[in-house]
């Protein structure tokens, strides 16, 4: 850490051996509960947990009352599934419910903003809440006690029990910021009817699951790897308790990814999905009024087929927000920026009528101060923040007492703010995002650079939806006033290949959110004017050609910065079997250095063979490997291939495949030496796709072998031919 503070870079130096490290021991004792007391306990928080979560609120306002409506969890939810790698193997990747994941014992569900983490996480306590299961549509593999906890309040319970602040709550408190007794101290803290002791009783006991919501949520890469460790100490001290983590994947780089955690992935709404959404969301908002339900879902259907908004729709949270500017007689925009102006437009209309009340635009520009002075905070973003320094944060616009004093009427089930005990959140992070960027446009120009631009900020993930929305809302001024913050962060970038694609991965992202479409459905690219950007892009062959290159890049950020560069359409590095370059003589028989791409499959659907699932939108990407193939998809393809190229081309035998693999030494892995990382595999659902072939020379083979783990599942055959080579 102090390295990159220094350096202001990435890399990772390795520690100094020295003697080993002993650890203070747990000074507090916390006694055992009789199991009367245990049942006791056990009821009342089982009761308080179904207040906090049964209830949901998508962001409409019920005019009667003037706050904001809320649904029972149980009668909203929607199933949510898994989405699964492209295997390449019939029969793989088919949807799989996201409960049935519940069956590890250290899970990490990642999901974008807006994917259902949160409400699936709610709906699992709530459904786990009861003995027996049906309260939900949840389908749980296993029943288990449920202790839910979000990960920002438990990370502010310990910084301000750490700091000091809190000296009353510090004196049966943890001796090591990583100790997972801070669990159990936090939950007894909450005063929901159970004490620690009943806590560190449940974590130590078999039918327990740990359901911790928002790891990217903690303040800072910091706070991020503070939270990694004490889940990693959690699954040590309490080996029988299963733990759920959520995130989004952004936050999952170096440090701040928890041990041996099987990792899934929430994939988006599909038309059933979205069909059924409309269908509960109906019944709920028009109960008991069967005649308008059936109206609003039919108008709401057509409503979401319209343009660009399907692709919205995807997106739990954005179709949520989608249903409820269309119940409030709203047309429905296209894109996100336009669609969360619209959400909070109307949020902040609908309290103008209580007395005190300022107007709406007014609302909106203290909350974008707001949203970004927690997005500005020293140790990171907070998505909890006191009233008394929230009331701070306004004091551009509004004394201290002004300040609390509306804060306070805000807070009061507006939709957008939310009350937690002493302290206030935005109701959805999204919500404090999409403000904190159009905070950002209140500033000068020379004021926006200043602050985005620091490297702490510029390639944090806790501020990329930030620059997203920054991005969307300067090119309302104009191309131009977009392609100054793009000239400023171009001008920030440092000469290394790894800082050009942290660039090229950020302004990439930023591009594709200003994309739009004419009114015939084309889409129009925006135009980066500075030229930097493009030779950025075209240096991103480099992480393909150099090991060093990349180095300190995390998966994610490695993928995006390559896919930057394959959409230059540039085949430069497409192979054919023809080429000597292709294959790695190794002794016989000989390999191929890659999987067969997407260019080499295409010749060979052009000459008629069978098409692939996906195939057109494979075909986006020639560089990648071909996937969805069956067995005798690519035996028909060996055979043309043979014919075409004038060689005998065949699949691998299990045992070859694996001899190309561990080498005559039985290595673990294909490299020489050290554990799977971001620089060697594309693995763990880190990046979430498919990446090019040969994106991680470090991964390759002591022979120039690429991809032998990771990325895709390979076919083998059970033929062995010493004479031919192998594809």
């Amino acid at each position: 850490q102090l390295w990159r503070t220094i350096t202001k870079q990435d890399r990772v130096v390795p520690p100094v051996p020295g003697p080993l490290k002993i650890l203070p021991p747990e000074t507090v004792h916390v006694p055992s509960l009789p199991d009367a007391a245990m049942l006791l306990q056990a009821a009342a928080y089982l009761q308080r947990l179904r207040q906090e979560v049964g209830q949901i609120k998508p962001g409409s306002i019920d005019p009667a009352t003037t706050k904001a409506a809320s649904f029972p969890i149980a009668q909203v939810y929607i199933p949510l599934h898994t989405r699964q790698p492209h295997s390449g193997l019939a029969g793989e990747g088919e949807q799989q419910l996201l409960e049935s994941a519940l069956q590890a014992r250290k899970l990490i569900v990642q999901g974008d903003a807006g994917s259902g983490k949160s409400t699936f996480m709610k709906c699992a306590a709530f459904d786990l809440s009861y003995p027996e299961s049906g309260k939900t549509p949840l389908q749980l593999p296993r029943r288990g006690f449920p202790l839910y906890v979000r990960i920002s309040e438990l990370d502010a319970h310990l910084a301000k029990i750490w700091s000091g602040q809190a000296r009353d709550a510090a004196r049966d408190a943890p001796t090591r910021e990583t100790d997972p007794r801070w669990i159990s101290h936090f939950l007894g803290m909450l005063d929901w009817g159970a004490t620690r002791a009943f806590f560190e009783a449940k974590l130590s006991q078999e039918d327990t699951i740990l359901l911790l919501d928002g790891l990217d949520e903690a303040p800072g890469e910091n706070s991020r790897e503070r939270m990694a460790n004490l889940l990693n100490e959690a699954a040590r001290q309490y080996p029988k308790c299963r733990i759920v983590v959520t995130t989004r994947p952004q936050a999952l780089t170096g440090e701040t990814r928890p041990d041996d955690f099987a990792d899934v992935w929430i994939d988006e709404f599909d038309s059933d999905a979205i069909d059924l959404f409309v269908q509960r969301w109906c019944a709920c908002r028009y109960s008991g009024e069967p005649d308008q339900e059936e109206r609003e879902r039919t108008h709401l259907r057509e409503a979401l087929r319209a343009g660009e908004i399907p692709d919205l729709a995807k997106n739990p949270l954005m179709l949520a927000a989608l249903t409820v500017i269309h119940f409030n007689g709203g047309g429905l925009p296209d894109n996100r920026f336009e669609l969360y102006e619209a959400i909070l437009r109307w949020l902040a209309r609908s309290r103008e009528q209580l007395p005190g009340q300022p107007d709406w635009e007014t609302r909106l520009e203290r909350l974008r101060l707001l949203a970004l002075g927690m997005h500005l905070q020293p140790g990171g973003r907070v998505r909890q923040i006191s009233l008394g320094a929230a009331a701070d944060l306004l004091s551009p616009v509004l004394t201290q007492r002004d300040a609390l004093r509306w804060l306070k009427v805000e807070t009061a089930d507006s939709g957008i703010l939310a009350a937690r005990g002493d302290n206030l959140e935005f109701s959805h992070l999204m919500f404090q995002e999409y403000l904190a960027g159009r905070g950002l446009e209140d500033q000068s120009e020379p004021e926006i650079y200043k602050i985005v631009c620091d490297y702490e900020r510029l390639y944090s993930p806790e501020w990329r939806e930030v620059m997203r929305f920054l991005a969307a809302g300067l090119h309302k001024r104009g191309s131009s006033t977009t392609n100054r913050l793009f000239n400023a962060i171009i001008s920030r970038t440092g000469s290394a290949v790894a800082d050009h694609a942290r660039t090229v991965a950020l302004l990439t992202l930023l591009r594709d959110e200003l994309r739009r479409r004419d009114s015939d459905g084309n889409a129009i690219e925006f135009r980066v004017a500075n030229p930097h950007y493009e030779e950025f892009t075209r240096q991103m062959v480099k992480l393909f050609e150099d090991p060093e290159a990349g180095t300190g890049l995390d998966a994610r950020t490695r993928a995006d910065a390559a896919e930057a560069w394959e959409r230059l359409r540039d085949t430069c590095r497409l192979l054919l079997p023809s080429n000597d370059a292709y294959w790695v003589n190794s002794g016989k028989p000989c390999f191929a250095r890659y999987p067969v791409t997407v260019g080499e499959y295409a010749r060979f659907v052009q000459d008629g063979g069978p098409e692939p699932h996906n195939w057109r939108g494979q075909l986006e990407w020639p560089c990648r490997p071909a996937v969805w193939m069956t067995w005798h998809d690519a035996m028909q393809y060996c055979q043309w291939a043979s014919e075409a190229y004038q060689l005998r081309l065949r699949l691998p035998t299990s045992e070859e495949w694996e001899f190309a693999a561990a080498g005559s030494g039985k290595r673990e892995y294909p490299w020489l030496a050290g554990d799977p990382d971001d620089e060697r595999a594309n693995f763990d659902m880190r990046v979430g796709r498919v990446t090019p072939v040969g994106l991680f020379p470090r991964g390759n083979t002591p022979e120039g072998i690429a991809d032998l783990a990771g990325n895709v599942w390979e076919r083998t055959s059970s033929d062995y031919d010493k004479t031919s080579k192998v594809i």
